[in-house]
């Protein structure tokens, strides 16, 4: 792991390492011993159904894919008369130089799920099936709409593969990492992670979570809900199946917990105990740990009635039916975030009022494209609500109230965003159609920036020039990685010597912005070209201004 990772997962306490030799009397926790544990971090185990095999991360080992630098590999140990044997690394092409680890296996034990967080911080799941000569290669598996601004990440997935529990610091958290829930669709997918609401949330970190088999119980780990130490497990149960109410989480006692931090613990199908990370009494960083449970303390006896399955959640409606947004004001619940207050307004009706439909496509190949639709309030910005294009078509449909305006915002993985305003006069035809195409992130291409503005032969960048230049600012720190080339461009009027330099004083101007933004001078280059590369015709003022633009190209992704 990082030092970030260090500092933000291990420090939180101000004495986890100052005492971490501390002995606590009525602690139970049992060190799995030198074969699993070592001077590294050792994080995230996950038990095989037949309690055979444990898995598990190990961060900044020199036998790890990356070496020393690599922030954790999975590997694994055997169970030999009680004894565990010495870990090894599960090697390729399950481990690579970003982060690795096993979030859980199938009920028989024949598909392993692995998450996978790299350096950009994009992360996913991908699966591999048990065969007869060993695991196959892992697939991927999308989550749609996944985002991840924390380097950290840590996830789990129900016995039945359905579900998804993961720590993130995403879309309405409400302040450092939070869980979210996930579905398995139809199509293979998994759909956009669902913020699991304040009673677990906090403002501080929630990680680790581990749901039980009654799909019921979570236990997490929390620096936001008291305790005793750095990190604390706690337990809450769902009270329903919307994954939004919880019971108020307990902490699991001084038996489990200590003066360190205690991550990842969860109880196996069967055995005589629990399994979970420490940092007390460590021989390192964070270490394997068992604690003896009795039979009361298994989820199927805590729980005295289980609520319905979660409903196999589909974001893509029926043809019939259609996103309306209510004209109704919201319910005010004090509990309820600025995101809840937008979920309260969305309702799913079949007869619509004034229908927006079209199709997302991408501008290169015009094959249809996996897209989400949010609708705002023009202009003042407010979400009102959000859909979901079509996976297999593109297509998308709106219902929307008249005599307003909106900003629709497209946002797709791989693509550049793309804003449109419109403004819905009553009495105008009830149905309009509106086709987008976006952009592929790819290196060589050339994105316009028309709205990127200045005051008549200086570079004083008008007002309206900075919603633009913030979407390209947001573009690079969603992809720390990427690299552009800004040009600017002028007509032919005027001195051509006099239009290379303001051209290249403009793109400074434009530099100067983005790295007050926070992007890395190192990423961005620029030229002024002046007059020398025209798009259009100069002969009229309405084809001359065309000319008159700012550009960036991508030339590293």
């Amino acid at each position: 792991m990082s030092a970030r990772y260090i500092l933000k997962a291990l420090a939180i306490s101000f004495v986890v390492f100052f005492e971490v030799h501390a002995q606590d009397p009525v602690n139970d926790q049992e060190n799995l011993g030198q074969g699993v544990n070592s001077p590294y971090n050792e994080l995230d185990p996950v038990l095989s159904p037949d309690g055979q095999s444990l898995y598990f991360t190990r961060t900044r080992h020199p036998n790890n894919i990356g070496g020393s630098k690599d922030p954790g590999d999975i590997w694994v140990t055997a169970l030999d008369a009680d004894q565990w044997s010495e870990a090894r690394n599960l090697g390729t092409p399950f481990n690579s130089k970003d982060l690795n680890a096993v979030i859980g296996f199938s009920n028989d034990g024949t598909i392993m799920y692995m998450q996978n967080l790299s350096k950009n911080r994009k992360g996913g799941i991908s699966f591999s099936r048990k065969t007869a000569s060993g695991w196959s290669n892992p697939q991927e598996m999308p989550i749609q709409y996944f985002y991840n601004k924390s380097d950290l990440q840590s996830m789990c997935i129900s016995n039945d593969g359905k579900i998804i529990i993961m720590s993130v610091e995403s879309f309405s958290t409400y302040g450092a990492e939070d869980l979210y829930v996930s579905f398995l669709q139809s199509d293979g997918t998994w759909s956009e992670p669902r913020n699991l609401g304040t009673a677990v949330n906090t403002k501080y970190q929630e990680m680790t979570p581990k749901l039980a088999d009654d799909n019921v119980t979570l236990f997490f780990s929390s620096n936001g809900h008291g305790g005793f130490g750095g990190r604390d497990i706690f337990l809450t149960k769902r009270l329903d199946d919307t994954w939004r109410n919880w019971s108020t989480p307990q902490n699991l006692g001084r038996k489990v917990n200590t003066k360190g931090v205690e991550l990842s613990y969860f109880i196996p199908n069967n055995g005589d105990f629990a399994y979970m990370v420490s940092t007390q009494n460590s021989d390192g960083y964070g270490d394997l740990k068992r604690v003896r449970i009795k039979p009361e303390d298994r989820p199927n006896n805590l729980v005295e009635s289980l609520p319905p399955d979660p409903p196999e959640v589909d974001p893509f409606p029926e043809p019939d039916t259609v996103l309306i947004i209510s004209q109704q004001e919201p319910v005010e619940e004090p509990t309820d975030s600025t995101n809840e207050t937008i979920e309260l307004i969305k309702t799913i009706v079949t007869k619509p009022a004034y229908t927006i439909d079209g199709q997302v496509t991408n501008s290169e190949t015009s094959n249809p494209v996996y897209a989400r639709i949010t609708i705002h309030s023009f202009p003042e910005g407010e979400e009102l609500a959000s859909v979901a294009t079509n996976v297999s078509n593109g297509q998308y449909q709106i219902n929307l109230p008249t005599d307003t305006r909106y900003e629709l915002k497209i946002k797709a993985d791989g693509y550049l965003g793309y804003n449109a305003v419109l403004e819905l006069n009553q009495g105008e035809e009830e149905q309009l159609q509106t086709d987008f195409q976006l952009t592929p992130i790819e290196v060589g291409v050339t994105i316009q920036l028309p709205n990127v503005l200045f005051e008549r032969s200086t570079t004083n960048l008008l007002s309206e020039s900075f919603e633009e230049l913030d979407r390209v600012s947001d573009l690079l720190m969603e992809y720390p990685n990427m690299e552009i080339a800004l040009s600017g461009h002028t007509d032919n009027q005027g001195s051509a010597k006099l239009n290379l330099k303001l051209s290249q004083d403009r793109v400074e101007t434009v530099l100067l912005y983005l790295v007050g933004k926070g992007v890395d001078r190192n990423r961005l280059s620029g030229k002024g070209y002046g007059g020398t590369k025209p798009i259009a015709s100069n002969k009229s003022e309405s084809t001359r201004k065309l000319n008159r633009r700012v550009e960036f190209t991508i030339i590293k992704k």
